[in-house]
């Protein structure tokens, strides 16, 4: 009984939190629920398949849905994105998402990645990437951290001015 309230205490906080989560909780969240995101991504990939269309957002369109969604909810997913690439199912659940001020921000699961890009623990640090952006020695810094085969934590940081020049 009490592993179970604490279970539920940790899901609560984790979908409740609006501020920004760490490197090693975005870490611990997926060793802690791995069987869970297994699910959410072979649940995901078969309906995205399903549709005849190479990226779609699932939103609940069917009872399918949201069961996957709700199953991501207790993980802190806000969303799920499919992308069909060379045949393969690709997706993005991001958990924490700051697009307020001139930078925006992004901390996200990312599965079966065809090029990751390159994590750097010393290089990649939270405040070495903030510093670099703010003092415009860089106007994007993204990496994608692997957590296991085919799943990776994935950082955007970038300045929004990138963004609007790059779009």
């Amino acid at each position: 009984m009490i592993k179970i309230l604490i279970l539920l205490l940790a899901t609560l906080s984790i979908s409740s939190c609006s501020q920004r989560p760490s490197y090693k909780s975005m870490q611990e969240n997926f060793i802690a629920h791995k069987a869970t995101f297994i699910m959410i991504a072979k649940m995901a990939c078969d309906i995205g398949k399903e549709q005849s269309v190479s990226r779609y957002s699932l939103e609940g369109q069917s009872e399918r849905e949201d069961v996957v969604l709700e199953l991501a909810d207790t993980l802190g997913i806000n969303s799920i994105t499919y992308q069909k690439k060379s045949e393969n199912c690709t997706l993005l659940m991001p958990v924490w998402e700051d697009d307020s001020t001139e930078i925006q921000q992004q901390f996200a699961y990312r599965y079966n990645i065809s090029e990751p890009r390159h994590f750097d623990a010393e290089f990649h640090q939270y405040d070495a990437i903030a510093s670099r952006i703010s003092e415009g020695k860089a106007d994007e810094v993204a990496f994608d951290m692997k957590l296991a085969k085919r799943w990776f934590f994935s950082l955007l940081y970038r300045s929004k001015l990138h963004r609007s020049v790059a779009n």
